[in-house]
């Protein structure tokens, strides 16, 4: 759970850019913190009318539901977007020019 810590800010900057990168990776602390809570406040609430195996299957039945969900998304660069907002940036690889 450290290393959460310690890689996520550099990782976050990578992938999204030093203006974007601070804003994901804030994102990303507030939602784990709402899961957190949410949890806290799933489990108050489930215990007074189940008990520990009924949480334990309902904790599994939203993960195997949140994987469904993943399986089924496709993620897709925009490019036309990306190149309207000028963030597309030519780099040269040995005598090709590529568009990332």
């Amino acid at each position: 759970m450290g290393g959460t810590w310690a890689i996520m800010p550099t990782l976050s900057v990578t992938v999204f850019g030093m203006s974007k990168g601070p804003e994901v990776y804030v994102m990303i602390m507030l939602s784990s913190t709402f899961a957190s809570l949410m949890n806290i406040f799933t489990l108050n609430y489930l215990l007074d009318y189940t008990n520990y195996i009924t949480c334990f299957y309902f904790g599994s039945l939203v993960t195997i539901g949140v994987i469904i969900i993943l399986y089924c998304f496709e993620e897709k660069l925009d490019y036309e977007r990306l190149a309207r907002k000028n963030a597309l940036v030519k780099v040269k690889s040995g005598t090709l020019d590529k568009v990332i």
